[in-house]
């Protein structure tokens, strides 16, 4: 059986309403996709798709509660190769989150750009539907106005299950 669904990081409610409302000003569906609420993916849906989601979210709670609470400072708007406008996130403390989340998957699990070194923790803003690139203006615009709201810095206490709904939509509940 595949399940859909990531485990993540929902940031606090002011941070979270403050980037949809960002999200939701600046939306172009000609050229961007629809974006899901603003997180931190710390394993992706490929990553978990042949595990059941609920007995791996009793493992991931309990592995996670060692380190609560994490410590978070979102930093600077950044972009992923024209193809994604992102916020940075710094946290030693996160990494050690994702590390020992991946430690609780399967062996030979494929983690695609997570087991990257260079991987940079973030909330993304906007991406572009695949195979496609975000136009430099829109970039820029993005870019602007998440500066307004930024450096921010805030910690989290629990993680979160996201269960796929339909394409782009997911529903989150505390794990």
């Amino acid at each position: 059986m595949t399940y859909r669904y990531y485990i993540g990081l929902q940031l606090p409610a002011e941070i979270t309403e403050a980037i949809a409302k960002l999200q939701q000003e600046l939306l172009d569906l000609d050229v961007a996709m629809k974006p899901l609420e603003p997180h931190i993916t710390l394993l992706p849906p490929t990553a978990v798709e042949s595990i059941d989601p609920d007995a791996f979210a009793a493992q991931a709670k309990q592995t996670a509660a060692r380190l609560w609470p994490v410590w978070l400072r979102l930093t600077e708007a950044i972009t992923f190769d024209n193809r994604a406008v992102a916020i940075s996130i710094q946290s030693p403390a996160l990494r050690e989150l994702q590390l020992r989340l991946r430690d609780l998957l399967p062996a030979g699990t494929e983690l695609t750009y997570y087991s990257h070194p260079e991987f940079v923790p973030h909330v993304t803003l906007v991406q572009a539907p695949r195979g496609k690139k975000l136009p430099e203006e829109l970039i820029e615009t993005y870019k602007q106005r998440a500066a307004a709201l930024l450096p921010a810095e805030c910690s989290v206490d629990h993680l979160a299950l996201f269960r796929w709904v339909s394409p782009r939509e997911y529903t989150a509940e505390v794990i």
